[in-house]
């Protein structure tokens, strides 16, 4: 039985690096965003789906210097609200503290423990903090268990059969 052998080459670089084939137009890939970034202008013959792409790509960069693009990582213009998101932190970390009893609960409380604080009154306004973001106050989800003799009326239920539906 003859077997061919299978030839291994080491490259000197990557091998996504040697698939890149050269530009067209010679430009690099990132020249139709730098264009869009410095002038608002898109390639010719651009299509609506290749400007999306270009305005897409470009909310993730920002010119610095010629031709230096720097992706963004950080959002330097969200401030820190005067320790707010600190102090809501410590109350959720209060909350879940008196909630469970070991670490491993942690994940089943958190819901909890976020619904109460979400719902709780604290400001001097009387608004929970959940009004204050959304504008509407949280609905509380509440699951009732024994419904009202009105309903077991309304379906024509005996009261034998009603008792011992409260009963089970």
């Amino acid at each position: 039985m003859d077997i061919q052998r299978i030839k291994l080459r080491l490259k000197e670089a990557p091998t996504h690096v040697l698939t890149v084939e050269e530009e067209p137009d010679g430009n690099p890939w990132y020249y139709d965003i730098i264009q869009y970034l410095k002038y608002q202008k898109y390639p010719e013959r651009a299509t609506d789906y290749d400007k999306r792409v270009i305005r897409r790509m470009s909310l993730g960069y920002f010119l610095d210097g010629e031709f230096k693009i720097i992706h963004n990582n950080s959002a330097p213009r969200c401030a820190t609200l005067n320790g707010a998101v600190e102090a809501a932190n410590k109350n959720i970390k209060n909350i879940i503290r008196k909630m469970t009893e070991t670490y491993k609960d942690f994940h089943e409380k958190l819901p909890f423990a976020l619904h109460a604080y979400r719902t709780y009154t604290r400001t001097s306004i009387g608004a929970t903090p959940f009004y204050l973001v959304y504008g509407i106050e949280a609905v509380v989800p509440i699951e009732v268990e024994i419904p009202s003799l009105l309903v077991y009326h309304e379906v024509k239920l005996e009261e034998s059969e009603w008792k011992q539906e409260r009963y089970d």
